[in-house]
């Protein structure tokens, strides 16, 4: 092919894939333009994908009017009382009828000084679905009408008072809330006998302090009826910070507990399971049972417990380094006590670790034979920690035991050679050694 030609065959090709594109985005635009006037624009999925995905946004759309809509008849149904300030000595406020008009959900917002009287509605079909009370102080509720949820939420108050009278209210939710008293007056609102031992039953409260709990009961074995009382305070019940979650968030439940022969008010530990919620004896119920379907279960409770024991043990040594030993002997405490429960598959690692630096608060407190007990523990634990040996030889040198501290400190010192503490003791022991042999001798 000579070279004219192929110059001239290079710019037909490139004329004639002009001319195709020219084309394409001609009939392009004829497909627009045709669609615009059928009003079909956007409306034709170009393929199987697409318009799965138009059905999902369609779908979705649908579902949040839908929601929109239920929110907004919600509203509607909710009566909100908020920043009312009522007389010294107590104005009372009934929730009636009348003040109701058919609103079914009651948000009492930083309300003070209040009787607030919730009485039944007279028709069924305007029956209360829910209670909440936020941030109210100087209040007193008394709920004297059933409440189709049996709930009331309680958030951030202080010096309120609830009673509960004539209906089941079978659950509060308590939280970040002091000085409360809540109290039924009534065998039939909370705690009833039944299968279960406590009925389903429950007050869910996290950093709630000083509250007074009254439950009524009735014991079918004696044929006598009697108030419980128990005091519920986050700190006293053994709420801790665990990991990221705070004193505060730390979650229990209060109920009825029929159990044993003598009826009582129990507080534990709420531990929530995806959807699932236990107790501390539920839990362990369920260990003991040994159900290869909740493995999963107890293995989340042994990490739980790790994660506690590791709070106690900073916080031990947080309380060690301002000089507070008494204190921390009571977090080492706590992290020994704990992982002693621990399953032995999955134990607390830093457990012998805590024995060390108890037994190193004895010493600072003078309990030396504690001190002893704990070294012991801790070098039983690990032989190869080198802090339970030192701590067994300054025990034994407190108790003036030099000859049997001696090889405890020396033993000590093959770990590190160049500790110069353990080399310091040694000396020391060595010497009270020496004035106790002369001693001796001078005697005989």
């Amino acid at each position: 092919m000579s070279t004219g030609f192929s110059n001239k065959y290079d710019k037909w090709n490139s004329v004639a894939n002009e001319l195709v594109s020219q084309t394409e985005e001609e009939d392009k635009a004829d497909e627009e333009q045709a669609a615009d006037f059928l009003g079909l624009k956007g409306k034709v999925p170009r393929s199987q994908a697409e318009a799965d995905e138009k059905a999902k946004l369609e779908a979705s759309r649908k579902l949040k009017e839908a929601l929109d809509r239920q929110k907004e008849m919600e509203e509607k149904k909710k009566l909100v009382i908020e920043d009312v300030v009522g007389s010294n000595e107590g104005e009372t406020m009934l929730l009636n009828d009348a003040k109701l008009q058919g609103r079914r959900v009651i948000v009492l917002r930083k309300c003070s000084k209040l009787e607030v009287h919730l009485t039944a509605p007279s028709k069924q079909s305007d029956s209360i679905i829910k209670v909440f009370l936020e941030e109210c102080e100087n209040l007193n509720l008394k709920v004297e009408a059933p409440i189709v949820t049996s709930m009331v939420e309680i958030t951030h108050c202080k010096k309120v008072e609830i009673k509960v009278c004539k209906y089941r209210l079978s659950t509060l939710q308590i939280d970040m809330s002091k000085d409360l008293l809540v109290e039924y007056t009534d065998l039939n609102c909370f705690g009833l006998p039944s299968s279960d031992v406590h009925n389903g039953d429950r007050i869910y409260h996290a950093g709630v302090s000083d509250m007074v709990l009254k439950v009524p009961v009735f014991c079918a074995r004696t044929k006598k009826a009697s108030v419980l009382e128990r005091k519920i305070d986050y700190i006293a019940d053994g709420a801790i910070r665990v990991a990221e979650q705070s004193a505060q968030e730390y979650q229990f439940v209060t109920y009825v507990d029929r159990s044993s022969e003598t009826i009582a008010l129990v507080t534990e530990r709420l531990h929530r399971v995806g959807t699932r919620e236990f107790t501390d004896s539920e839990l362990e119920k369920k260990r003991l049972e040994g159900n290869e379907r909740d493995v999963e279960l107890y293995m989340q409770d042994d990490e739980r417990k790790i994660k506690e024991c590791e709070t106690h043990k900073a916080e031990g040594n947080e309380e060690f380094k301002n000089g507070n030993y008494t204190q921390a002997v009571l977090m080492y405490s706590m992290a020994i006590e704990k992982s002693s429960c621990l399953d032995k598959s999955r134990p607390f690692q830093s457990r012998h670790i805590c024995f060390a630096n108890r037994s190193a608060c004895f010493l600072k407190i003078g309990h030396h034979e504690k001190a002893l007990a704990d070294a012991e523990s801790c070098i039983q634990l690990d032989q190869t920690y080198i802090k339970g040996f030192f701590r067994k030889g300054l025990a034994l040198h407190a108790m003036e035991k030099y000859q049997e501290a001696l090889p405890v400190l020396v033993q000590s010192l093959k770990f590190e050679p160049k500790n110069k503490q353990i080399k310091q003791a040694i000396k020391f022991c060595e010497i009270k050694l020496e004035m106790e042999m002369r001693k001796r001798m001078n005697g005989n």
